[in-house]
Formats: C-alpha cells, structure tokens, sequence
C-alpha cells in the first residue's frame, strides 16, 4: 500500500509539472494535488485559468477543459472516475465537494434554432456554480447557468438545468418529452 501511495504521488507530480510547464501562469495550484490515471487538462485562449485552491484528490479518466473560461476547484475536493468539466466562461466548485463517477458540468449550450450546420451556429454561456460542502452523485449533468448552494445533495443520474438552494436533496425522476425545433431565419 505503501508503494502505491507513492507512485500516485510521482505520477500527480509528473503531471502537475507537465501542465504547469505547458501552461505556466493559465494553471495554479496552492499544494500537491493528487492526479489518478489519465488525467487530461486543455488550456484553450488568451483568459482561460485553471485553478485549483487546495488539496484535491481525484482518481482515473477526468477531462479538464477551459476553452476561453474558467474553472476554480476549491479546497478539499474529490472528483470520481470519469468526471468531466467543459468551461467556455466560468465553472467554480466550492470546497468539501465530492463528485461521483461520470458527473459532466457544462458552462455553455449549442445554439440550434438557426438554418444552417448545426456544428456552426456558436454557443450560449452563463457561469456553473457548486457551492461548498456539496455532494453530487454519478451519472449527474450539470448544465449553464446553475448555482448549487452550500451543504446540498444532487441524487445519482439528475439533469441539473435550474438553481438549487442551500440545505437541498435534489432528485430529477425526468419523463422523457420531444418538441419540434423551430427554425429562425436571421
């Protein structure tokens, strides 16, 4: 046990310098963070930043990327396996937050409803925040534009698209809908 704590010690370090390298003052970190396998980090544009403000463990395939945003991660943070963040304005996650498996935070939304490619019409952002002391379970898709407020839990499988309060138990038993896009002419 011994041997692995510190082998997942030298690989976070390999990584933290890696990145640190790569994209010197667009990520920061305040101590040694604890990396698991395949831990991917993208840094994309002038503004973007990557901050993590404390201690923060995670384990394997977690995907980082600020494409013009920003992403804060607080102290004492835990991201499962399978965690992804995708920012293209600004993501903050507020300490004592635990992460279950393949939780997917977006700060942006495809714009759909114009003529056209639909890979070409651009994005619509609002800012993601998650309070502190949250717990958000796996499988939980958190969209643009949600506060999570402190000390509140996201039940396993929900689809976040509206603010949570402090001191809440969400729970999305979702019925599946279809609606027909309507088209704008520009």
């Amino acid at each position: 046990m011994f041997f692995l704590r510190v082998m997942l010690r030298i690989r976070s370090l390999f990584y933290l310098i890696s990145y640190k390298t790569l994209y010197q003052n667009k990520f920061n970190f305040n101590q040694l963070i604890l990396l698991g396998r395949m831990f991917k980090l993208e840094i994309i544009g002038r503004e973007s930043r990557v901050v993590f403000q404390g201690k923060f463990y995670c384990r394997n395939n977690i995907y980082i990327v600020a494409e013009n945003g920003n992403v804060s991660i607080g102290d004492n943070v835990f991201f499962n396996n399978g965690v992804s963040i995708c920012s293209m304005k600004k993501v903050h996650i507020g300490k004592n937050t635990a992460l279950g498996e393949n939780v997917k935070i977006y700060d942006q939304d495809h714009v759909f409803n114009k003529p056209g490619d639909m890979y070409k019409q651009g994005y619509k952002t609002e800012a993601v925040t998650i309070g502190e002391n949250v717990w958000i379970g796996s499988n939980v898709t958190i969209l643009k534009g949600v506060t999570i407020g402190n000390n509140s839990v996201i039940a396993a499988g929900s689809v976040v698209t509206k603010d949570i309060g402090n001191d809440i138990i969400y729970m999305d038993k979702r019925e599946p809908t279809m609606k027909k896009i309507k088209r704008k002419n520009n």
